[in-house]
């Protein structure tokens, strides 16, 4: 391990979170260097490799115990997250859920990502207490914790899958001045002119090259809304639709939402891909 960047990691942790006493801050410097040398998240092996006088299980212990009494603050990691990675207003944000089982427990987590150069970071999340779904206040809930922060940037828009559909998600994004790229399900219907019109139909003239959307105004349930999309066929060679409510009439919409993708990208790294690899130091 660098010392120099290890002393640095030390005293920016120390200036940051000033909740926290020195040989704690020393401690989480010293945990971050350990993981990213084992490349896993074992503490058993983290202990081992953390290059102090004190002995592993002593190492151990302290990582318990820091595990056990302190409670991270999303108001002070976001912006420190936002600082490291050089992320600046606006913020494209994606929000899902991934879920596993151990052992008989599910672990079921919502999430809300930050788009940053083709890659996504977490920035604030909650471990559900249920399978399946998240509900439209839960959602609402955990943008609301992330709206209190100090000093965070502007939200440009948050992207979501077919999970996220419902009215009052929407109207509080919208309320908030939060644009929305939220893909909708082909056999939903919206209105317009008090007429029903199912979402699958306003988009078949439409194509992955040209237009994306006829700029019309509809409403889903209340909530004024602009429908994008096209069909296209899958890897199996169906047909499909992409069909993605906004806030906003502009085009190629559907080049937005395909940032989407890095929050998958972003899971599989947490679970398989990025852990039990060795990274240079």
């Amino acid at each position: 391990m660098a010392s120099g960047k290890f002393t640095n990691l030390a005293w920016e942790w120390d200036q940051k979170l000033p909740t926290l006493t020195k040989p704690r801050t020393d401690l989480v410097a010293l945990f971050i260097f350990s993981i990213l040398k084992v490349g896993i998240v074992n503490l058993v092996k983290i202990s081992a490799s953390m290059g102090s006088k004190a002995q592993d299980k002593s190492n151990y212990r302290r990582l318990q115990r820091f595990i056990e009494q302190v409670t991270w603050c999303y108001k002070t990691l976001v912006p420190l997250i936002l600082m490291w990675a050089d992320i600046r207003s606006p913020l494209t944000l994606v929000i899902d859920r991934t879920h596993w089982k151990l052992g008989k427990a599910n672990i079921n987590i919502l999430c809300i990502s930050v788009v940053n150069d083709n890659y996504g970071i977490p920035i604030i999340w909650n471990l559900l207490d249920k399978r399946g779904n998240s509900s439209q206040t839960e959602r609402i809930e955990l943008i609301t914790e992330l709206l209190s922060m100090p000093n965070l940037p502007k939200i440009k828009e948050i992207i979501g899958d077919r999970e996220f559909i419902g009215a009052s998600w929407f109207k509080y994004l919208k309320d908030k001045g939060i644009g929305i790229l939220i893909r909708l399900k082909a056999n939903m219907y919206v209105t317009r002119y008090r007429k029903r019109i199912k979402v699958s139909h306003i988009i078949k003239s439409n194509t992955r090259i040209g237009c994306q959307s006829d700029k019309k105004q509809y409403w889903l349930d209340g909530v004024q809304i602009f429908i994008h999309g096209f069909q296209y066929r899958n890897d199996n060679n169906k047909l499909e639709n992409l069909i993605i409510a906004s806030f906003t009439s502009k085009t190629k919409v559907s080049e937005e939402y395909s940032k989407r993708w890095y929050i998958e990208v972003m899971f599989k790294n947490f679970k398989s891909n990025g852990l039990n690899r060795k990274i240079p130091m």
